[in-house]
């Protein structure tokens, strides 16, 4: 998986890398868990993520996936909701 340079959080996915690699992760990661980005190395034969509260030990980014969390602006939730209640023939 290639990590974006606007990637705010990511979950480890505790497979993919070098044994090296794996085996560094899991001594300090657990599957399935997210992690924080504080930055990104992007190479181009490999990528490093640097994650909050591992200071300068990376991780290689193939072993982890991009977390998507919506925000929205407020008024982005007014036309959301007003959507949802004009589909839904709703008053406002």
């Amino acid at each position: 998986m290639k990590l974006s340079d606007r990637v705010t959080t990511v979950k480890y996915l505790g497979k993919h890398g070098t044994e090296l690699n794996k085996e560094f992760a899991d001594k300090h990661l657990v599957v399935d868990q997210k992690y924080k980005v504080t930055g990104l190395d992007i190479g181009g034969w490999s990528s490093t993520v640097y994650l909050d509260g591992f200071g300068y030990n990376g991780f290689n980014t193939v072993m982890f996936e991009e977390v998507h969390e919506q925000e929205l602006e407020l008024d982005e939730i007014l036309e959301e909701i007003e959507l949802y209640c004009k589909n839904n023939k709703l008053s406002v």
